[in-house]
C-alpha cells in the first residue's frame, strides 16, 4: 500500500470510512495533445513555483514571442501542468485559473483529471513532491515525463471524499489570499507615503505645528563616511557562535530596512571582525541584478559583525531615516550607478557622488518612526501568512496518507 501500509489519513471527515485504494496515477490523468498552429496563436503562461502566470508580468516581457512559439502546448482553462525539468527534484503542477486559454513551452506537459477533482490532486501532488521526484532520471539536471508521473502509485479516496478535502484546502487557501493580499496593500501604502515624504510633498511639523527647516542639499560622501565590511566564510557560520552577523546575500533576501535580530553567527575572533555600530547602514556591494543590491539596511545594534561584499555607510544622523531614504527615494540612481553584468558592483566612490536631500534630526527622526509603524503591521500581517501557511501544512500532513 505505502511504505507504513497506512489506508486512511488520520485525519478525517466523518462521512467517509473506506479505505483510499491505491491507483496509478494514469487512471486519473488524461494528457491535452493540441499544440499551437499559428504564431502568437494564445498568451503565453509560466508554470512558476508560487502557481501559473502569464510570461509577461512574470519576466516583465512576453520572451516566448519574441521567438517562433509554434508547436507550443496549448493549455485551455482549468488543465494542469508543469516544468518536466528540475534542478532539485521537485515538481511544481499548477491549474489554469486565469480565465483564458493560454500557451506553454514543450517542456511543459498539459493534462486533466479525469474522475477526480483537480484541486485535491495538486494538493497530493504538492504533498508528496520528494516521492514524486524519485521518479525523475537525469544528473544535474532531472526531468519527469508525463508517461513516468502516470506510472506512480499513491493511495487515493473516492472522488466524494476528493471534494470535500478540495473544499477544505480551497477555503484555507482563499483565507491565506486575502492576507497576503492585505500585505500588498500595506506595502503599497507604505510605498506611496515614503515616496510623498522624501519628496516633501508632505511634511511633519513641530510641537508647535510650525514647520521643520528647509532640507539641506549634500553630497553623501560629505555626511557619511565609508567603510567595507569583511569577509565571513560560510565555514564560520555557527549557531553557536558568540557574535551576531550579517552577510551580504542575506541582505537583499533575508531583511527589510531595519534589523534588529541577525539571523546568523559566527565563532571568528572579534579583533578578526568588522563590528558594527548602532544605526549603521549597510548596501550591498555586489549581487547579481543591479535593483537587488540598490537596497539599504539600518543596523540596530553595535557589535554585529559585518561581513565582505558590504558597504558600511556611518553618520550622524537617524540612521533608519538615512536606510529609508536611500530605499525609496535613491534606489533607481544607486541600481544606475552599479557596474558590471554577470555580476554588479556597487562601489563605495559611486554612492559618495549621490545628492541627497537632508532634514534636520527631530525631522528625520519623525519620518523613520513613522514608516517604521508601518513596516512594524507589515510584520504582523507577514506573521499571519505563516501561521496560516503553517496549518495548512499541518492539515495536508493529517488529511493525506
Amino acid at each position: 500500500m505505502t511504505q507504513n501500509n497506512i489506508k486512511t489519513p488520520a485525519l478525517r471527515f466523518p462521512d467517509f470510512e473506506r479505505d483510499w485504494v491505491v491507483h496509478r496515477l494514469g487512471d486519473f490523468i488524461e494528457e491535452y495533445k493540441e499544440k499551437t498552429t499559428t504564431p502568437d496563436e494564445y498568451e503565453v503562461f509560466t508554470s512558476a513555483r508560487s502557481g501559473l502566470v502569464r510570461q509577461v508580468e512574470y519576466y516583465g516581457e512576453n520572451r516566448l514571442t519574441e521567438r517562433d512559439n509554434i508547436g507550443f502546448n496549448i493549455i485551455p482553462p482549468h488543465y494542469i501542468t508543469y516544468r518536466s525539468r528540475s534542478d532539485d527534484r521537485c515538481f511544481y503542477f499548477n491549474e489554469n485559473n486565469l480565465g483564458q486559454t493560454g500557451i506553454v513551452s514543450v517542456y511543459y506537459p498539459v493534462f486533466r483529471i479525469k474522475n477526480g477533482h483537480n484541486k485535491f490532486f495538486i494538493e497530493l501532488f504538492s504533498q508528496k513532491s520528494h516521492f514524486i521526484g524519485r521518479y525523475s532520471v537525469g544528473t544535474s539536471q532531472t526531468v519527469l515525463s508525463l508517461s513516468e508521473l502516470k506510472e506512480i502509485k499513491l493511495p487515493i479516496p473516492d472522488e466524494n471524499e476528493q471534494n470535500k478535502i478540495a473544499e477544505m484546502l480551497a477555503a484555507v487557501d482563499m483565507k491565506i489570499s486575502q492576507i497576503e493580499k492585505k500585505k500588498y496593500l500595506l506595502e503599497e501604502y507604505k510605498r506611496g507615503c515614503a515616496e510623498r515624504l522624501f519628496s516633501q510633498d508632505v511634511r511633519f511639523r513641530g510641537g508647535n505645528g510650525e514647520l521643520f527647516p528647509n532640507w539641506k542639499k549634500a553630497k553623501l560622501g560629505d555626511i557619511v563616511k565609508f567603510y567595507k565590511g569583511r569577509g565571513i566564510s560560510k565555514e564560520n557560520i555557527s549557531v553557536m557562535g558568540k557574535t551576531p552577523c550579517i552577510r551580504y546575500g542575506e541582505l537583499y533576501t533575508c531583511y527589510g530596512q531595519y534589523i534588529s535580530k541577525p539571523l546568523s553567527r559566527t565563532d571568528v575572533p572579534t579583533d578578526q571582525l568588522f563590528l558594527s555600530n548602532a544605526g549603521d547602514v549597510i548596501i550591498p556591494s555586489s549581487g547579481e541584478t543591479a535593483i537587488d543590491i540598490a537596497t539599504a539596511a539600518c543596523v540596530e545594534d553595535a557589535g554585529v559583525a559585518l561581513g565582505g561584499d558590504l558597504n558600511v555607510l556611518r553618520w550622524s544622523g537617524n540612521g533608519l531615516f538615512l536606510a529609508y531614504y536611500l530605499t525609496y527615494h535613491k534606489r533607481r540612481e544607486i541600481a544606475q550607478s552599479a557596474q558590471g553584468v554577470s555580476v554588479v558592483h556597487l562601489y563605495a566612490d559611486a554612492l559618495r557622488g549621490l545628492s541627497a536631500d537632508i532634514p534636520c534630526c527631530e525631522e528625520q527622526k519623525r519620518i523613520a518612526a513613522f514608516i517604521r509603524s508601518m513596516d512594524q503591521k507589515i510584520e504582523v500581517v507577514s506573521a499571519q501568512i505563516e501561521l496560516a501557511k503553517t496549518f495548512k501544512r499541518g492539515l495536508l500532513q493529517q488529511m493525506f496518507i
